[in-house]
């Protein structure tokens, strides 16, 4: 038995502990976080922006940023470019 099969089973709540989020929901935020990024200082087109931060579904992408931000990834590339 390794380190690492003793860990994994314990590592969903020392992540939740650290972070105050799970690990899903940790990688959304900064998937968003670099998104919106990439709409503020460049000129991708926002399937580019959706593949760069690592969704190749572009209803989705937008479907999560809306949730997350409160507006369409066009709505806010408008509101702070």
């Amino acid at each position: 038995m390794s380190i690492l099969d003793l860990m994994l089973p314990i590592f969903p709540t020392l992540f939740k502990k650290e972070t105050g989020k799970n690990f899903l929901e940790y990688v959304t935020e900064l998937r968003i976080q670099n998104a919106k990024n990439y709409l503020i200082q460049t000129n991708y087109d926002i399937a580019e922006v959706a593949s760069a931060v690592g969704y190749n579904d572009l209803k989705y992408f937008s479907k999560l940023f809306k949730k997350t931000t409160g507006l369409n990834p066009s709505e806010f590339r408008k509101l702070y470019s």
